[in-house]
């Protein structure tokens, strides 16, 4: 009985962690979202106070693009990585239950 309540332990304390890590990237893909859209808020303000050059702007909304691009492709990556671990320890928990019988 000791070893199976380990291995409950051990299933509910890396359970923790990665609910806690999916928290933090929850919110660090919030404050960069944020922060991308003050980048486009800057822009345009600065579009409506001085005469640019419009292929300077183009050049800057297409850079904005390809980091929001970019930020979205690693957010995306580190959810699935997150998913995949989750669902990793859920099975690895099942496996040693099982082995533990």
């Amino acid at each position: 009985m000791v070893q199976e309540e380990q291995i409950i332990m051990d299933y509910q304390n890396n359970r923790r962690q990665l609910e806690s890590d999916e928290e933090l990237l929850h919110n660090f893909k919030k404050r960069g979202e944020q922060a991308l859209e003050q980048a486009y808020q800057n822009l345009d303000m600065k579009l409506r106070n001085d005469k640019l050059d419009h292929q300077a702007v183009s050049y800057f909304k297409q850079e904005l693009i390809k980091v929001q691009n970019s930020y979205d492709e690693i957010i995306n990556h580190e959810q699935k990585s997150l998913l995949k671990k989750l669902e990793n320890n859920e099975l690895n928990y099942q496996e040693k239950l099982n082995q533990n019988k």
